[in-house]
């Protein structure tokens, strides 16, 4: 039994590469960013040039490790997900975040690029996401999502390019449809994202998170998408 919140499996390591023969005929995504804006931790920026980035899977162990932080520093920073632990080791986290089809968003040239920009960016992971049932056995038809961008490379458009390719991937590995059950009202730009590619709001679940930095309890909305009704990636507003 399998939902958004849990793996398939109790015990071992998972690996994300669930239908992998449905959507190889057409990944890795790419597309290039000609000057891609970097925020270190301690809040400077620099332009790393000619960036080649990639959806794709995961193809190393190196990037789900870097995918396991980048999860366990949103846990920590208490805004986006409604964890409060974090995942003390690798097998737990890739039977949650890696139990069924998970992608990456790396820069394909990151050997190319400057030792600045592969400290704030370790191996080229800008950004990740699962696609997995939202709920189990006769309900298991429709997934869900969840998605990171690394902070480092924030701004850069990203999260929206990962939302794009979320549709087809989701559609093209057998689900019908999309639910997304928690987007914080806080969060505006996940919200916005949503609604720009198309996503239906449902409805409000009010006062559901308690999220740091943030006195009162915030609400969340909960949003669908109709995979029947994707068309070509291409062709996808973002």
């Amino acid at each position: 039994m399998a939902s958004c919140y849990g793996g398939v499996a109790k015990d071992g390591v998972c690996g994300g590469m669930l239908g992998e023969e449905r959507v190889s005929h057409y990944l890795p995504i790419s597309w290039e960013v000609e000057r891609l804006t970097i925020t270190t931790q301690d809040g400077k920026s620099f332009v790393e040039e000619d960036c080649q980035l990639e959806i794709d899977f995961f193809r190393s162990q190196e990037e789900k490790e870097v995918a396991w932080s980048m999860m366990n520093a949103e846990i920590e920073s208490g805004q986006s997900w409604p964890f409060e632990d974090q995942f003390e080791d690798f097998a737990s986290f890739s039977r949650y975040f890696l139990s069924h089809s998970a992608f990456v968003a790396r820069v394909k040239n990151f050997e190319e690029k400057t030792e600045a920009f592969k400290a704030a960016v370790p191996w080229g992971v800008t950004g990740c996401f699962y696609v997995k049932p939202n709920f189990p056995g006769r309900c298991g038809h429709v997934c869900n999502g969840g998605f990171i961008v690394r902070k480092e490379t924030r701004g850069n458009g990203i999260g929206q390019h990962m939302g794009k390719a979320f549709l087809p991937l989701a559609r093209d590995l057998g689900y019908k449809a999309s639910f997304f059950n928690l987007v914080f009202v806080s969060n505006g730009v996940s919200d916005r994202m949503w609604q720009k590619l198309g996503y239906t709001m449902l409805g409000v679940v009010p006062k559901v998170a308690r999220l740091k930095g943030i006195e009162e309890l915030v609400d969340a909305k909960q949003y669908y998408y109709d995979l029947t009704k994707v068309t070509q990636y291409k062709d996808i507003p973002h």
